[in-house]
């Protein structure tokens, strides 16, 4: 969820007019602007708390000159004056998918793509793999490496624009968006592309295809489209649900480095190199992904020739299970064609106790997963309209999906997108290096960034190790990538610090230290309206907060009112009397749970709307 996003379309389908909308859900009654970057298209719309809202785009405000690839200006700016979820749709009769799309704090600057095979024949000439990025920031410079020759399509994809493995460079400015395209080829695929934004600018990155038969060779073809999610936010521990009434579902998984070992169902499947992608044909209602190194995993519907006539091809992002959320405001969909709806959800088995659909305890539809007692799953079918799914004192992630006579769609219900690849303080002594530890290989005594992800609870975690120089280190435990952590035998779900030492048939070897830090969390609205029945008062909500104060100045810094505690808020009154609407001050000092004697300060602009 977020307050300010950056989307775009791709080509769906051949030279056809697609159908392309926005959803948007709340948790608070708010304002939401959409904005074409070239100016063309500017509307306002309002979004009623626990009510998704469906928007309609006219295809000319977005259509990206998808036929001829290359830089137009046809990106649309979503910003909102409270946090929203935003998906994205592109329809046509029997080509339908859809995505979840990321604010830009979720966004990164370095991303490895997954796509299809394209679509090969004389007549299924233009239905190629498909990429499209999004600048946010002015003089953002890109490096692209493709994993398949890149086409100019409006020489019928026959000329080579780039070449595969052949690194260029393209300078996009906000707002710009770079869309291409695959030559022609039975195996023109993009996944293992490389896209860098080399001044760390964030950008927001689409993949897909234009309609692709999954797996290849089977009927009948549909579109693909899904927001890339940055290697820093991927994970290395998932759970995938097969789809319901389908016989059959595909798994692609793909690697962010080298000597990546992917598990699945507690057997070794796959090793993998940097950007390398596999396919797993998912005959079963649950698997367990797991890797070595972070992995990017996508599920995809497959054709009706080959998973039965009930659905055709989608495909879905696969959100670690550390990355989760507590409740999902979203509606589905029903066409001509499509008419049943489905949920696939995961989370941790002591939080299944708390899972509610719409108000009720879906508690008894889930089980556990086989290969790992501590989570567990339901697949749930769903009435058309409007749903609600929570997990108050836990989270889950989901996504939802409709199957109907050759056509289908799917989409995640978001996730707490955030980077997973945290630095570890090293103190280890310099005539002792090299060493491993933990699976670690410290080349010197500098902080270093490894792959393991920090649990989302968690603001930072901190190891580190010091190393007799007179022994060899010999521990051969490991950290596993997973919402709470394990540390010599010790389970950790709060912030805390551990020290261990370890010894050899020597001595002591070493002594390793953790150390996890609470997340601390502020969330400050910027408008609110006294004289309505919602959004009334400007409150401020946080989490892994100890003491908190605020005080409420006007413009010319006279004071107007003060409280302390979450709990407390402002009605938009001085002494009883309602003051004016305008921009007021606010100065907030806080402290965090995990360090109660340091003190923060945030302060800002609230407008008050009459």
């Amino acid at each position: 969820m977020g307050t300010d996003f950056w989307a775009g379309f791709m080509m769906n389908y051949k030279d056809t007019v697609s159908d392309n909308f926005f959803m948007i859900s709340a948790f608070r009654d708010c304002s939401v602007q959409i904005t074409s970057s070239d100016g063309s298209y500017d509307t306002l719309v309002h979004v009623t708390a626990d009510a998704p809202l469906n928007v309609h785009i006219p295809f000319d405000y977005c259509n990206t000159l998808m036929d001829f690839g290359g830089i137009t200006n046809k990106s649309l700016h979503v910003v909102a004056t409270d946090t929203i979820s935003l998906y994205a749709g592109s329809f046509l009769s029997a080509s339908f998918d859809m995505t979840g799309v990321l604010p830009i704090p979720a966004l990164g600057s370095g991303y490895i793509l997954q796509t299809y095979e394209s679509l090969y024949d004389s007549y299924f000439a233009n239905f190629g793999a498909e990429f499209l990025v999004v600048a946010t920031e002015d003089s953002t410079t890109l490096r692209i490496t493709p994993s398949y020759n890149i086409t100019d399509s409006s020489l019928y994809g026959d000329a080579v624009v780039h070449a595969q493995g052949e690194p260029y460079y393209v300078t996009l400015h906000r707002g710009q968006c770079l869309y291409e395209t695959t030559t022609r080829g039975e195996e023109a695929d993009f996944s293992g592309t490389l896209i860098e934004s080399l001044d760390d600018k964030p950008v927001a990155v689409f993949q897909g295809n234009t309609c692709s038969n999954i797996p290849s060779g089977f009927g009948a073809c549909d579109h693909l489209y899904e927001q890339s999610i940055p290697i820093n936010a991927w994970g290395s521990q998932f759970v995938v649900m097969a789809s319901l009434t389908r016989t059959n579902d595909i798994l692609r998984i793909t690697s962010s480095s080298d000597n990546n070992q992917i598990s699945i169902n507690g057997d070794l499947f796959a090793t993998l190199s940097q950007g390398q992608t596999i396919e797993y044909d998912l005959n079963q209602a649950v698997a367990l992904i797991e890797s070595t190194r972070p992995i990017s995993v996508f599920l995809y519907l497959v054709g009706g020739q080959y998973g039965g006539q009930h659905g055709d091809p989608a495909s879905v992002v696969i959100h670690p299970i550390q990355q989760v959320i507590e409740k999902a405001v979203f509606c589905n969909f029903q066409t001509e064609l499509l008419n049943d709806n489905y949920v696939n959800i995961s989370t941790r088995t002591p939080w299944v106790e708390h899972m509610q659909l719409d108000g009720r305890s879906i508690a008894s539809q889930f089980h556990t997963v086989p290969y790992n007692p501590n989570l567990s799953y339901a697949r749930l079918g769903l009435t058309y309209g409007n749903h609600i799914i929570e997990c108050p004192n836990g989270g889950f992630n989901a996504h939802i999906y409709g199957l109907g006579e050759w056509e289908s769609y799917a989409c995640a219900l978001g996730a707490s997108v955030v980077p997973m690849l945290n630095r570890i303080d090293s103190s280890v002594c310099s005539n002792h290096l090299p060493v491993d530890w933990y699976g670690i290989h410290f080349e010197d005594a500098d902080s270093i960034t490894i792959p393991y992800p920090v649990p989302s609870i968690f603001d930072s975690l901190t190891l580190v190790l010091t190393v007799n120089p007179a022994y060899e280190n010999s521990v051969e435990d490991s950290l596993p990538p997973i919402g709470y952590y394990r540390f010599m035998d010790t389970i950790f779900y709060d912030a805390t610090f551990y020290e261990d030492s370890s010894f050899t048939a020597m001595g002591c070897d070493s002594i390793n230290r953790l150390t996890l830090h609470y997340k601390e969390r502020l969330w400050v609205p910027n408008v609110f309206t006294p004289d309505a029945l919602t959004n009334n008062v400007f409150q401020v909500e946080g989490k892994g907060i100890n003491t908190f104060e605020c005080t409420i100045y006007d413009r010319r810094g006279r004071y107007v009112y003060s409280w302390q505690g979450l709990d407390g808020s402002w009605d938009g009154t001085q002494v009883g009397h309602p003051l004016p609407m305008a921009g007021y001050v606010y100065f907030i000092r806080y402290s965090s749970i995990d360090e109660p004697k340091s003190f923060h300060t945030k302060a800002g602009i609230v407008t008050l709307i009459r």
